[in-house]
């Protein structure tokens, strides 16, 4: 029982890198981010509790959205936005939002660690360069994690329209849907 324990926080070390001077391969990355989707598959209690006792768990999960090079961390790490690879980021989107779906719980701790900014923030930045391949699946992906934060909890839906960093998330979401390109229906 020991050993599944230090599992979590092992899986997690390897996805943030446990030291400033080693940042593990990006397949390390990806297929520990797919573990813990197993794990929250096979035993979705043990894994919600793991996670929430780890330093820092859902933060340093969160934090593999990306941020803003001059804002800290929610967790307070150095991770810098190119540490972070498209691919860790993508497989990051789609576990949170099989977390934020698992549990009400988990789904306000990923809005409090700005989970509808950074989401909304990587949808922007996909739909706005929609020729790279695979980009409309991202934007989707990232619509998934803030539908599944807001049918978690009624504390995150309220956050969702409060909109976080000042922007505003409707704003955000109405670029989206911004169809015409930005010109006014005439």
């Amino acid at each position: 029982k020991q050993s599944s324990l230090s599992l979590i926080p092992s899986l997690l070390d390897c996805l943030c890198g446990a030291s400033q001077t080693t940042t593990p391969s990006t397949y390390a990355r990806v297929l520990s981010l797919q573990i813990l989707q197993s794990l929250l598959s096979a035993s979705p209690g043990t894994l919600r509790e793991q996670l929430m006792k780890a330093p820092d768990g859902i933060n340093r999960l969160v934090d593999l959205l990306g941020h803003d090079a001059s804002a800290p961390t929610s967790s307070g790490s150095v991770l810098s936005e190119s540490a972070v690879p498209e691919e860790v980021r993508n497989q990051a989107i789609l576990f949170l939002t099989s977390l934020a779906s698992s549990s009400s719980i988990l789904a306000r701790l990923i809005t409090f660690s700005e989970g509808y900014d950074r989401a909304l923030k990587i949808a922007l930045e996909s739909f706005s360069g929609l020729q790279t391949a695979g980009a409309s699946s991202v934007t989707m992906d990232c619509l998934d994690l803030c539908l599944a934060l807001a049918q978690a909890d009624d504390v995150a839906r309220e956050l969702f329209l409060g909109g976080g960093d000042g922007v505003g998330n409707l704003n955000r979401l109405a670029q989206l849907m911004d169809l015409k390109g930005g010109e006014r229906y005439r």
